[in-house]
Formats: C-alpha cells, structure tokens, sequence
C-alpha cells in the first residue's frame, strides 16, 4: 500500500473502528491464529441459525440426480433443514451493467446521477412496490478482465473514480433503515491486494484494507454477500473475516452453495445462481453439499433464462417461474424489470402460482 494513501485509509479505518469497536482486536487475533477468538465468533455465528441440540452430518452426500417437475421442467430440490420464510429480493447488478471498462462497467446514468439518483429512480420504486430485499451486485465496479473483488471501492478510489464512492452512505442509509439491502461485494480469496499485506506480515496494513474495503455498505447499514466463499478451510483468514463480521452481528451470505467438506459453511445464508444449482443437482455433482444438511436462508439468483423464454415475455411467466422455487424454500433473487412493467407487486403475482402448486393443480 502505499505512502500517499495511507492517511485516507486510517481515516477509513478509524471511523469504522469507532462504530464497530472489536474489529481491531478480534480481527488481529484471528489472523494471528487466536483460537479461541475464531472459537468464539464461530459458535456465535451457528447459534444464529442453527437451533440448539443439532449437530451436521457431513457423512452423506448427493449423488443421484434431482427430480424434475414434469408439469414445468424445473428441478425439484429438497427442504431439509430450512427455517427461513422466503423472500422476493430485486437484483440489480451495478458491476458489469455496462460495457465501459472506464467507468468499471457501471451504468443505470450513475455517473451523472450518483447514488441519490439510483435509489430515487430504482430503488424507491421496489420498495414501495413490495419487494422484501434490495441486492446491490458488486457496487464498486468492475472491469473486463477483473475478478470481483471485496476491495472494489478502495480499487474505485486509487483510480480516480470517486463519483462511485460519492453519496453512497447518505443515499442508501434511509432505505436500509426500512427494507434490508445486501452489498454483494466480491471476494476475499486470491485478492491480490490483501495476499501481498499477508505475505508480508502487514496485519495493520491488512486491516486498513478489510475496514475500508467494507467501511461504505456497513455504515449504510447494508448487509454483506462474499463472492466465491463456498471453499474455505477451517483457520483459514477468509473464513475468519466471514465469521467476525458475522459475529458482530452483520447479516451475512456467502456464495455459492456451500461445499461438501466445508461443515464450518453447512449454516450459513447462501446464494447460488440458478443455472449452477440445475446442472449441479441434474448432474449429481458431488461437490456440492447435500441440501438437506444446509440450514441457511438458500437464495436462488435467477438471472439465466430457461430455454425457449425471453425476457421481453417475462411479466407473462416470471410469476411462476419465481413461484416454482419458492414454493421449495427458497428465497428469490431477480431482476425486478418486470414488476415495473405491470405494476403488479411480487407476491400479488406470485401467490395464485404458489396456490396452484401447493393445491396441485395444473
């Protein structure tokens, strides 16, 4: 890291600290290898959604292939341990929504319109039109030939491109105060960035670099989804930064579905894209944990369309595409284009499809 960005960065730094006092110490401890610490915010972490008495059984694994639903060709998944009501959230992808690697692939007019724009003209609409969530994919940017990274606003400011920073707190910080907002924001494995400040040993530069890379969506409130989370082992520092923001009391998701060797994971809030769960189960890959053992909230991410449907006929059949997953335990996560077009609030659309299934009519 260098010189000249080390005093904004402590700035950064120091206002989380202020708000989010045991992020120092515990984050330290944990790098350094604080057992007990790692212990302790892992314990914290199951007792929120695993109930008391339970344990996970890593023994059994999926291997035969999943159910189709012969009425609609969508595969049929397992409840198992699901204790989450399931949500409708609007997906909208800020990253890669555009095709200027100048502007790290963000449209939607951000640039000219900043964050207050966004939420006035996207926002407010699906939150007064009934949606339960808001997710923000990668709202930092990206570029052609980047992963997604966790530190996609500190890559933002390095490169001169503040306005992506701008309002981001004050725009959003009233809406997470009435529906839940989720910053998916990338991944803390192979990032380059924070690799090089542990190789080196630099655990204050580190945690400079983990406060600022998650500093915005936190002090708006947001929620937080790490990319790419569903390998880690055991002891591992990705595992820990997951658990301690956990810990703290940050609602947290990781993606994609959770392995089968990764237990630490079996109770975690996930999300997977559709088209990955289908060829996953239709294939019966082993490596996906068996969906029975899993007891997070499990969301669905449809944003690859079945064959044969086109997104300009999506008000005609998202409904019942939505309905079929829901009607599964899952928790959907969609483009919310099509509610704007009719008007018609998700659930309204969605329930005489969820009706239908549970009556098992036609």
């Amino acid at each position: 890291m260098s010189n000249q960005h080390q005093p904004d960065m402590c700035n950064e730094m120091a206002a989380l600290v202020s708000r989010r006092a045991v992020l120092a110490g515990s984050l330290i401890s944990t790098i350094a290898g604080g057992a007990a610490v790692a212990a302790a915010t892992r314990a914290h972490a199951e007792s929120v959604t695993q109930p008391a008495g339970t344990r996970v059984d890593a023994s059994s694994r999926r291997r035969t292939p999943a159910a189709v639903d012969p009425r609609s060709g969508y595969i049929v998944t397992p409840k198992g341990k699901v204790q989450h009501a399931p949500r409708i959230i609007a997906w909208y992808p800020i990253g890669n929504s555009s095709p200027d690697d100048k502007d790290r692939r963000i449209g939607w007019n951000l640039k000219k319109e900043g964050w207050q724009g966004f939420v006035d003209r996207y926002a407010l609409p699906v939150m007064s039109g009934g949606f339960d969530a808001i997710q923000l994919h990668n709202p930092g940017g990206t570029r052609a030939k980047e992963e997604m990274m966790a530190d996609q606003f500190i890559t933002a400011k390095e490169s001169g491109q503040r306005w992506i920073l701008q309002e981001f707190v004050d725009a959003w910080k009233p809406v997470t105060k009435r529906i839940p907002v989720i910053a998916y924001m990338g991944m803390l494995p192979k990032n380059p960035r924070l690799l090089a400040l542990l190789n080196r040993k630099d655990y204050f530069g580190f945690l400079v670099n983990i406060a600022a890379a998650y500093r915005l969506p936190l002090e708006a409130g947001m929620e937080i989804a790490f990319d790419a989370l569903h390998d880690v082992k055991e002891g591992s520092w990705e595992l820990n930064v997951y658990r301690l923001l956990t810990a703290m009391g940050v609602r947290t998701y990781v993606e994609t579905a959770p392995n089968a060797s990764d237990i630490p994971l079996f109770n975690a809030n996930f999300q997977i894209v559709n088209t990955t769960l289908e060829r996953t189960l239709k294939n019966a890959e082993p490596w996906m944990a068996p969906l029975e053992q899993l007891s997070g909230e499990r969301i669905i991410l449809l944003n690859n369309l079945p064959q044969g449907k086109k997104w300009e006929d999506e008000p005609d059949w998202v409904p019942q595409w939505m309905a079929h997953w829901i009607n599964q335990g899952w928790t959907v996560a969609v483009s919310p284009t099509w509610m704007l077009k009719t008007k018609v609030r998700p659930w309204d659309a969605v329930q005489p499809h969820l009706d239908r299934l549970r009556e098992g009519r036609p």
